[in-house]
């Protein structure tokens, strides 16, 4: 019985010792730490790839897929009758098909998660 009372007792102290972290006196604390890991370059390129992937993320789930307006002038001179003017609109909108919006964007998070590890 008394075998088990000290084995409880140990079990329950164990969190609080665990707890107490030991600092070697020849390290930097974690603040300092972690301050020079973000001001390594590799984790910097990191963030910036990580960047660089969230806004290819957002150029492929909108994609050159949009309405786009288009409209031209220009003047034409004619010899000996004087000029004329000339114009051209345009309205387009071009389309994605196969479920190729939900491959795009799927694309675009696979590179976000990508950077992510690598970061």
């Amino acid at each position: 019985m008394k075998r088990w009372l000290v084995c409880a007792g140990v079990a329950l102290a164990f969190p609080l010792f665990a707890a107490v972290q030991l600092q070697p006196a020849d390290l930097p604390g974690a603040e300092q730490a972690a301050a020079a890991i973000e001001q390594d370059p590799s984790v910097l390129q990191a963030q910036r790839a990580l960047q660089m992937a969230s806004h290819t993320a957002a150029m492929r789930a909108a994609g050159p897929y949009e309405w786009t307006v288009g409209a031209s002038g220009q003047r034409r001179r004619i010899d000996g009758s004087g000029s004329t003017m000339e114009w051209a609109a345009q309205i387009e909108r071009t389309i994605r098909i196969g479920g190729k919006a939900a491959l795009d964007r799927e694309l675009g998070q696979a590179g976000v998660r990508q950077a992510r590890a690598e970061l």
